[in-house]
């Protein structure tokens, strides 16, 4: 009868302080906030030292004996305790285990499509004077004229859509939207300057008589 109740003590004790460790070990270990990479050494670390109590509880336990019959003499013994630390060890770090917190991969940078700027536009077609031939010129200041494909112009004056800017003793210029252009009495028609000044005075003449 002595040894049921032993037992029955034994067992109440031991489940109890079972208990106690693993609320105990659990909460420490949850307010320290381990991760759960960490909380893995720290119960290999616990599970070591329980089985050293064991081992030095068990040797103790071989060299000395105990007479006496007191129902709490386990108390005294360190393998009794060693074995509450392994066994109470593996469920407290179970339950102060945490999940480690997800590490979410960075999304790329957006990528930023570069805009090419618009082509630029076609280049504008090159200018083109019209064909005129120098048949005379008159060289007088202001007053100059000259004889452009069959007209008389004078400076200032608009022929074939370009202006007469200038003349001079063997040339004239003549311009077209901004563009100046320089034209050569022709070779074939090159007179003196008196044949000209009478060539044109017959125009005007003629220019005359039509009005």
């Amino acid at each position: 009868m002595t040894v049921g109740i032993s037992w029955r003590v034994f067992w109440g004790f031991f489940v109890a302080f079972l208990a106690l460790f693993v609320i105990a070990g659990a909460a420490i270990l949850h307010f320290i906030g381990l991760p759960g990479s960490k909380v893995a050494y720290v119960c290999s670390g616990i599970v070591t030292s329980g089985l050293v109590l064991v081992l030095i509880g068990y040797i103790g336990s071989r060299t000395r004996r105990d007479a006496s019959d007191h129902p709490l003499r386990f108390l005294k013994r360190l393998d009794f305790w060693g074995a509450l630390v392994v066994i109470a060890a593996v469920p407290a770090c179970l339950l102060a285990r945490t999940p480690e917190p997800e590490v979410r991969p960075v999304p790329p940078p957006p990528v930023v499509q570069k805009s090419e700027p618009p082509p630029p536009p076609p280049p504008a077609p090159p200018l083109e004077f019209p064909t005129l031939r120098v048949r005379g010129l008159v060289c007088n200041g202001d007053r100059s004229s000259a004889v452009i494909n069959g007209r008389t112009v004078q400076v200032g004056e608009v022929i074939e859509g370009v202006t007469l800017v200038a003349v001079e003793e063997d040339s004239i210029t003549v311009e077209l939207q901004g563009q100046r252009k320089t034209i050569t009495l022709d070779d074939s028609s090159s007179t003196p300057a008196t044949d000209s000044a009478a060539l044109l005075e017959k125009q005007k003449r003629e220019r005359t008589k039509n009005l």
